[in-house]
């Protein structure tokens, strides 16, 4: 989309942000979840890791100049 319709990501930049932090949140509760009820398979984190570092490169380049900041379970993911 940044190729195709440089013009419009500006006007997106609320959606996104609503969007991120929406599923942000939802991700870190079902992480949770899994974790606490033992859902999590051996080769899970490695795909939760991957996932959050997609997210997180998304997050860097569109949000954070626009202030996002990511929750403190996120940060500590990706640590």
């Amino acid at each position: 989309m940044e190729d195709e319709l440089p013009a419009a990501l500006p006007q997106l930049d609320w959606l996104l942000w609503e969007i991120s932090h929406r599923w942000e949140v939802r991700w870190s509760l079902i992480l949770r979840d899994a974790e606490q009820f033992g859902y999590l398979l051996p080769g899970d984190r490695t795909h939760i890791e991957l996932c959050d570092r997609a997210w997180v490169a998304l997050i860097r380049r569109y949000l954070d100049p626009h202030g996002y900041k990511m929750l403190p379970t996120t940060t500590a993911r990706l640590l």
